[in-house]
């Protein structure tokens, strides 16, 4: 989402300019630490696995490997990253921000500074997003056979519905376009019919609520008559 985007392209302004080429090439046993972005890479943050070929493997790889997550101590990478990461407004942005590693090619590093510029330009016109909700717990059990939602959980799901079409909104009414947040456009899901049915039938404590159906609210309605009278006749006999 927004903070989540904006917090990765704020980092790599911080730490892109400072890291020496030498250090953004990881490989062998250590790829899946440093890979923080899908195959495509479209709208991502160059990856050091995808952008040089690999190192000869064995202990070598290891030993340099070892001998970066040092450097990175020592240039202060970690700290840059979590002073980003605490301007994230959601726990999957701050996750990101704190997973990314620099990368060493000129043309890709240019690029990247240019999507900062555009995210700059984004984070000034839009409105304020939705609360976005870390629903990445719940997504992982859907996509499991028989996977199901806790009511809370499922209202969490049409908050985050809610925050990525403003933010879809946001992206296709900016003029001039913004060329290089494309991509974050077009991965975003936009179902305003199921968000609004999930919003209007539980809260964030899970409580289903009276729009959640016609019948629902009716029967509600009477219940709560016919408590109203018998505490009445109660109070009656009391006096």
């Amino acid at each position: 989402m927004a903070g989540w985007d904006v917090s990765r392209s704020l980092a790599t302004v911080l730490v892109l300019p400072v890291l020496p080429a030498e250090m953004a090439s990881v490989t062998g046993p250590t790829r899946s630490r440093y890979r923080v972005d899908p195959s495509d890479g479209a709208g991502y943050l160059p990856s050091p696995i995808r952008d040089h070929p690999p190192a000869p493997s064995g202990r070598a790889v290891h030993e340099r490997a070892i001998l970066m997550e040092h450097a990175f101590e020592v240039l202060g990478l970690p700290d840059v990253l979590a002073r980003v990461a605490a301007s994230a407004s959601s726990d999957a942005g701050r996750d990101a921000v704190l997973a990314l590693r620099p990368a060493s090619r000129p043309d890709l590093i240019r690029r990247e500074l240019e999507r900062v510029r555009e995210t700059a330009r984004l984070a000034g016109a839009v409105r304020s997003l939705s609360k976005i909700p870390d629903a990445r717990g719940a997504l992982r059990r859907l996509r499991a056979a028989g996977g199901v939602l806790s009511p809370s959980e499922l209202h969490s799901m049409g908050i985050l519905l809610r925050s990525g079409r403003e933010l879809a909104d946001d992206l296709s009414a900016t003029d001039p376009p913004l060329p290089l947040l494309a991509p974050l456009r077009d991965r975003l899901l936009v179902d305003r019919v199921l968000e609004e049915r999930i919003l209007r039938t539980v809260d964030r404590t899970g409580e289903v609520l009276d729009t959640a159906s016609p019948e629902l609210s009716r029967l509600r309605a009477r219940l709560k008559r016919s408590r109203g009278v018998i505490v009445g006749r109660l109070e009656a006999y009391v006096r």
